[in-house]
């Protein structure tokens, strides 16, 4: 049982998007607390005397947006979105809630000490957490497995459309192995360093910081090299090719050496013959990555 739980929660989970994207989220968070707070008044707070209650209120929506602000100030400097959106998982998504709502209770425990309607305790401490726990851990928890389900079914289901494009494709020999010998040439940012190679040998490339790794085969044997520039500048020079293009704000992938297309909550996976190794393939770049097979199998 315990062995099957850490394998589901091991699963992988989509980030859901950059640091601004984020902020947003937080902000409708902060105001929903806001506004819940000032309506429904739970917890005893009907019973508060203050001139500027609704304003007190309201603080605590601030702290609400403040504690997740953090926590995702720090994940994106730590970690930076590319690895966020490539190791995020079930258990780090429900890590993460369970550090902000420990975040959120210790900062009520602060602003309510500020206003004068609690006291800097263990105790007082503890209570904030179990108020916290009361009013998030469920529906976090929900929203989490809920949202996995559905983002797992859906990539499966698109995945599934473009694995049966890929079969079509591996069936067109003509396509997947051309006569015409076609080199793509790249040119770093120094306009000096440059790089040929045959286009229906290339694997793909992978953003690596200010550089860009090339994968390729040559004569049977898997090669790499670094060039500095960035994954815009190398798709633009590729140009617009039937078979190699972006699926992934870090990569471009040669569909021709594509095996086969899975798909899992993060979206979708395209793994590589001769190379040992999935490409991950961002929603957004989905339907261009199937108009792609589709060219191929036609």
């Amino acid at each position: 049982m315990l062995k099957k739980l850490a394998i589901f929660l091991r699963q992988p989970y989509p980030f859901g998007g950059d640091f601004a994207q984020k902020i947003l989220q937080n902000v409708a968070v902060g105001v929903f607390v806001a506004l819940f707070l000032i309506v429904f008044q739970p917890f005893g707070t009907a019973q508060w005397e203050a001139p500027y209650k609704n304003l007190f209120l309201a603080g605590f929506g601030v702290v609400s947006f403040l504690g997740p602000t953090l926590v995702h100030g720090l994940l994106f400097a730590w970690l930076g979105k590319f690895k966020l959106e490539k190791n995020w998982n079930i258990w780090r998504e429900i890590g993460q809630y369970i550090v902000v709502l420990i975040l959120i209770a210790l900062g009520n425990m602060l602003y309510s000490n500020l206003v004068g309607i609690s006291s800097m305790s263990l105790a007082a401490l503890m209570a904030w957490l179990l108020i916290v726990a009361m009013v998030a851990i469920f529906p976090i928890t929900a929203g989490v497995l809920l949202r996995h389900g559905r983002y797992l079914a859906l990539s499966q289901k698109e995945a599934a459309v473009m694995e049966d494009q890929l079969q079509h494709a591996q069936r067109a020999p003509a396509l997947l192995s051309p006569s015409r010998i076609e080199s793509l040439i790249f040119y770093a940012e120094n306009e000096k360093d440059t790089l040929v190679v045959e286009a229906s040998a290339l694997l793909f490339i992978e953003s690596a910081d200010n550089y860009s790794s090339f994968v390729w085969l040559n004569n049977g044997q898997v090669q790499k090299q670094l060039l500095r520039g960035s994954m815009k500048r190398f798709e633009d020079q590729i140009g617009r090719h039937p078979a190699i293009l972006r699926c992934h704000r870090s990569y471009i992938v040669n569909l021709r050496h594509v095996e086969h297309v899975s798909g899992n909550a993060q979206g979708y996976r395209l793994a590589l013959r001769h190379f040992n190794m999935e490409v991950p393939v961002a929603r957004q770049y989905g339907p261009a990555v199937l108009a792609g097979f589709k060219a191929l199998s036609a």
